[in-house]
């Protein structure tokens, strides 16, 4: 984690990006804690978090990011019932092409067209925008992907829309954060 870079992932097509904690478990990687004083932040930052349940993040997504997804798929593919479906299709065609002209092409190849091709874009930049990956539970819990723990769920997840985003440095010096290094594993 490097605290002079922006807090938010850069600009793509015009939207901002944001972090997310939502990678699978590595054994031996270094992991650091970030501590957020949610209304330091939402001071310094004009930041919106929610607890992101497929209804309350797809409203949000819509919301601030108008004409980026399509409304009435942004509906269908954020909840429990195309959660396995965009699990499947993740695992197929996405992990493999990031790029969504390649996506395209691979899942005309194998398919998925029209409607189909629809909301799994749809998807897909909902997955790179807020980090609602292919594990994304949609009930407010993050999976537990570590396969020495039993539970298959993990902490509580929070998500927030920074409006004016801070590197992590500034948002330390303005102790809206504080950043704890070299966390080890819990549960252990």
């Amino acid at each position: 984690m490097r605290p002079d870079r922006p807090a938010h992932r850069g600009e793509a097509r015009g939207v901002r990006q944001w972090p997310c904690a939502a990678l699978s478990y590595k054994p031996g990687a270094d992991y650091s804690l970030v501590i957020i004083d949610r209304r330091a932040a939402a001071r310094v930052m004009g930041n919106e978090t929610i607890v992101p349940h497929f209804h309350e993040l797809a409203s949000l997504l819509k919301r601030i990011l108008p004409g980026r997804y399509n409304k009435p798929a942004t509906d269908q593919v954020m909840s429990a019932g195309y959660k396995a479906r965009y699990k499947e299709l993740h695992d197929g065609y996405v992990k493999n092409n990031w790029d969504l002209d390649k996506l395209e092409e691979v899942a005309r190849e194998a398919g998925i067209t029209g409607e189909q091709w629809k909301l799994l874009r749809t998807r897909r930049l909902i997955h790179e925008d807020a980090g609602a990956n292919e594990f994304f539970r949609g009930d407010g819990l993050t999976a537990n992907n570590n396969p020495a723990l039993d539970n298959q769920v993990g902490a509580v997840e929070l998500f927030s829309f920074d409006a004016n985003p801070r590197t992590l440095q500034e948002l330390r010096d303005m102790q809206v954060i504080d950043i704890l290094p070299d966390i080890a594993l819990i549960g252990n």
